[in-house]
């Protein structure tokens, strides 16, 4: 009976080890994943706050139940009512890939991907301006997707077309001028094409413009450039989210409904933009 005994608390000693150990490694595991959210929430919030008219707002920290990155878009930026999580998705994927400048890829945000799946906690996206509100939740094995898969391979056209959307939000108040009947932007063929119709051409800008195309080219370069100057330190990331979109060109296209010729022009990406 003694020897029942005694083999049977041995028994329940090594249980509760080793439930003490599988606890252990869980904490540690926690305290890796929060020290590897403070390491990339310090240089997310660095370059929230070179991007002051672009972000008024950020944070990024663990949670009990995620990591919770939470950011306020300025208004006037672009509607965040028009954001599509393919979009979103493919951004962070987009940050996954960024390289070092030894060319290897971010070990704690791979170390960070890792300890989320070991503890399955998820990255929790919450976007605001004003009274919008955008959501959007990528589990670990979703994350390890983004981080491994080229992004050739994560439905680009769609996330492309998405950021042409966007992109017409800012550009209508500035290119939809009094007398244009129309105005559209959208992705087409590896650019982002602003067409903006009038009658004629006499009820456009270039009415009384003798050379219609370098005259264009100044409107649109002047507007993309204080545009894009609002994304303060975001900016270069911006640019290369279009160039790893696919997007290579930013047209302006003007139309007359009376069949008259009109001018397009266009900004590439990485070089004038």
């Amino acid at each position: 009976m003694r020897k029942y005994i005694i083999s049977s608390l041995q028994a329940i000693f090594l249980v509760l080890t080793a439930l003490g150990a599988s606890s252990c490694g869980g904490d540690n595991t926690l305290q890796n994943l929060d020290t590897d959210v403070k390491m990339i929430s310090s240089r997310l919030d660095s370059t929230a706050k070179g991007s002051p008219d672009a972000v008024n707002a950020f944070s990024m920290q663990l949670t009990d139940n995620a990591v919770a990155l939470e950011a306020g878009i300025t208004p006037g930026i672009f509607d965040l009512k028009l954001l599509e999580p393919g979009l979103a998705e493919f951004a962070v994927a987009a940050y996954l890939h960024v390289l070092n400048p030894d060319g290897n890829r971010n070990a704690e945000v791979a170390d960070m991907i890792n300890n989320m799946a070991k503890t399955k906690i998820p990255l929790e996206i919450t976007l605001t301006q004003g009274e919008n509100r955008f959501n959007q939740s990528l589990d670990a094995p979703r994350l390890k997707t983004l981080f491994k898969e080229s992004l050739t391979n994560l439905n680009r056209s769609s996330a492309a077309a998405n950021a042409a959307s966007l992109t017409g939000s800012w550009a209508e108040k500035v290119f939809k001028t009094e007398g244009a009947s129309d105005f559209e932007c959208i992705y087409s063929t590896n650019r982002i094409v602003i067409t903006v119709t009038y009658p004629n051409v006499a009820a456009s800008p270039l009415k009384d413009v003798a050379n219609p195309s370098p005259a264009l080219k100044s409107m649109l370069a002047d507007a993309a450039e204080k545009h894009y100057a609002e994304y303060g330190a975001m900016r270069p990331a911006v640019t290369q989210l279009m160039t790893d979109l696919g997007v290579k060109e930013l047209r302006l296209t003007y139309k007359y409904s009376d069949g008259k010729p009109a001018p397009s022009v266009r900004l590439e990406w990485g070089s004038d933009l």
